[in-house]
């Protein structure tokens, strides 16, 4: 793999309507059985795309304060948990968790430009930030030279995740194929 530069990922600036929030985890080892590393209340069926996750989100009881929907695929050896308007896996103690006995790392961003990056390993969390109000304190080296804050923190998020853990997520295939997804608690915290 060449070096990861955020201008590849300039499409999370405005990449689908109707998608005002997106947490992307990605974690390693691969997780075989969801419902063992996530809460999950049900499987949903058919699976979705991205999009289609989100009117089910919509269509949740308790969206927002109790469950959430996650899309649950895998790449490049990683497990990758979607959630689509929510933020459950991107909390830092929950990447912390979901990282024991390997790996996890989260972006996040909402319609109210809340955002976050974190990366763990083994249970400790190594490095959360903000990537609009970025601080570069404790940086990571796969941090240098992305320009963090208002005009590219989308881009520069996702440039961090595939610096850090290899996995380059693009546009194409976070909306497009059918995944398998399920109706999850969304973590205390």
């Amino acid at each position: 793999m060449g070096e990861i530069v955020w201008e590849s990922f300039a499409w999370a600036d405005d990449f689908a309507d109707g998608i005002d929030g997106l947490s992307i985890a990605v974690i390693r080892p691969v997780i075989n059985e969801p419902a063992a590393a996530f809460s999950v209340v049900e499987r949903l069926s058919p699976d979705r795309t991205l999009l289609e996750a989100v009117e089910a989100a919509f269509q949740l009881d308790d969206f927002a304060w109790g469950s959430e929907i996650s899309l649950i695929d895998r790449l490049g050896g990683w497990t990758v948990a979607i959630q689509p308007n929510g933020w459950g896996a991107s909390m830092p103690d929950e990447v912390a968790r979901l990282s024991v006995g390997g790996e996890a790392a989260s972006v996040y961003w909402n319609v109210n430009a809340v955002m976050s990056a974190s990366f763990a390993r083994d249970g400790t969390l190594l490095r959360a930030f903000d990537p609009l109000l970025y601080d570069s304190a404790e940086a990571l080296a796969e941090e240098r030279g992305l320009p963090f804050g208002v005009a590219n923190a989308r881009p520069s998020a996702l440039a961090f995740l595939a610096r850090i853990t290899g996995v380059v997520i693009e546009q194409e295939w976070l909306l497009t194929p059918r995944r398998p997804t399920y109706r999850v608690r969304i973590p205390a915290g």
